[in-house]
């Protein structure tokens, strides 16, 4: 029997972000600030990331109220 492998939760860039929301990097920024959207991973001194999952997650409640 072999052992299940652990799922995988990719980190993405606010490039990655932006292109998926359709918006700029200022906008997320300022969302983070209003609460709006999730806050990033700090990784590193310059290095900010968000969990795929999170992003997921916050469409998904925004898909649900445009509805």
């Amino acid at each position: 029997m072999s052992a299940a492998s652990p799922k995988v939760d990719p980190y993405l860039t606010i490039k990655d972000i932006t292109s998926l929301a359709q918006v700029q990097p200022s906008t997320i920024y300022r969302w983070i600030e209003q609460g709006q959207f999730p806050a990033g991973v700090k990784l590193g001194a310059n290095c900010v990331r968000w969990r795929a999952s999170a992003i997921a997650a916050w469409q998904d409640s925004k898909e649900r109220k445009a509805s």
